[in-house]
């Protein structure tokens, strides 16, 4: 095969094979450099990974910590080897049917290994070779920062991207204790190609995901938080298919970052969608605000997870749902509804009137709708 692509992505994580299937579908000819392993950050070392560990954690302590009356607490064994390579054999399945395969069924993605160097704004040097895109799109994911602690160059630390399966550096041995710091930017060194980057170092593009460069496009965590943007696979996923869209059918599509739903896999968990109160308030919006602890959710009682809450804000205009926070038992599933609700622009009152099954953790959204208008602690069952 020749080495001139229709285009050319740089990162083969969710936002990359997305845009590739949708780039293939319209007539294009795609190559996906990777420098690293098949399918990017969430398959290898970030939410599939995780979230199977979380779990093996979970079983662990809710053995050693019983939440029922009547049950004997138990110590369950760890054998952390062997629990990391399960993780790992269940990363390599999941890469091989999601990933490889993937790219296996389209005929016109070429899958190229190595570092890439702009050469020019269309020339990409891999090693020897040299490959040209008449459009690129930029989907190198993000990468950890190492902040200036004095002393941490003297104690034995992990970044996120030491934790690849297959890979060395890995933590093989189970901590006794662990301190987890947070934050970080990217940075794409990718000069030659002339694209501008923000202060942090992001790529910074416009509501159609296109940077300076007419004929490159940046999307995923490489962009960061413009235009309502989430660092998340599936965000990065609906960026990648738009920029193919609006590269090869000139779409003009914008990334609408309005209603995205967040999660964070804590005990208990934290799902958010829309705008938090302080966001509202600083754009002087007139809206209100209830929070509805989950002792008032009947299935949360039944099953002792009454840790949390749930928090509406609704406009004082028209009674819209501006945004929904939830801490505690099943907050990420139970997000999705009322994500949905608010891409519909639903009001406090079609949260009220829709039936939910009882008793379910989703009747939180109900009786935490009912608190503008009514004492949810004398509702009766079924939150009528």
């Amino acid at each position: 095969m020749g080495d001139a692509f229709d285009l050319m992505i740089l990162g083969s994580g969710s936002t990359a094979f997305a845009a590739a299937i949708k780039a293939s579908e319209l007539g294009a000819r795609v190559g996906m450099i990777e420098r690293r392993t098949l399918g990017g950050t969430c398959a290898n070392r970030g939410c599939l990974p995780s979230k199977n560990l979380i779990e093996a954690a979970r079983i662990v302590h809710e053995a050693a910590n019983p939440r029922y009356a009547g049950l004997t607490a138990a110590t369950v064994g760890v054998d952390f080897p062997a629990l990391v390579a399960q993780k790992d054999g269940v990363v390599r399945e999941y890469r091989a049917k999601k990933y490889a395969s993937v790219a296996d069924g389209l005929s016109d993605l070429e899958v190229l290994d190595g570092d890439a160097t702009f050469v020019d704004p269309h020339t990409i040097l891999l090693g020897d070779r040299r490959v040209t895109g008449e459009r690129i799109l930029i989907a190198t994911g993000s990468r950890p920062t190492i902040p200036p602690i004095p002393g941490l160059d003297e104690v034995p630390y992990l970044t996120s991207d030491l934790l690849d399966a297959d890979e060395t550096g890995r933590l093989t041995d189970l901590p006794e204790s662990l301190v987890v710091l947070g934050g970080g930017y990217v940075a794409v060194e990718l000069d030659r190609a002339g694209v501008s980057l923000d202060p942090n170092g992001f790529v910074v593009v416009d509501a159609r995901l296109r940077t300076n460069q007419p004929h490159i496009w940046a999307a995923g965590d490489v962009i960061g938080r413009q235009h309502g943007s989430q660092m998340a696979t599936p965000v990065g996923a609906r960026q990648g298919r738009i920029v193919a869209e609006n590269a090869f059918a000139d779409a003009k599509r914008a990334f609408d970052g309005a209603v995205i739903p967040r999660a964070i896999f804590t005990d208990p968990p934290i799902a958010v969608v829309g705008e938090t109160e302080a966001e509202i308030r600083a754009r002087h919006y007139p809206a209100v605000a209830a929070t509805t602890p989950l002792m008032y959710v009947p299935r949360a009682g039944a099953v002792h997870r009454t840790t949390g809450f749930v928090k509406f804000i609704a406009s004082t205009i028209d009674e819209r749902v501006l945004g929904v926070h939830i801490i505690g038992e099943s907050a990420p599933e139970i997000i999705h509804e009322a994500a949905m609700a608010m891409h519909f622009r639903a009001t406090l009152a079609d949260f009220i009137d829709l039936i939910h099954v009882y008793p379910t953790m989703s009747e939180a959204l109900k009786i935490g709708a009912q608190a503008f208008s009514r004492d949810v602690t004398k509702l009766s069952c079924c939150a009528e």
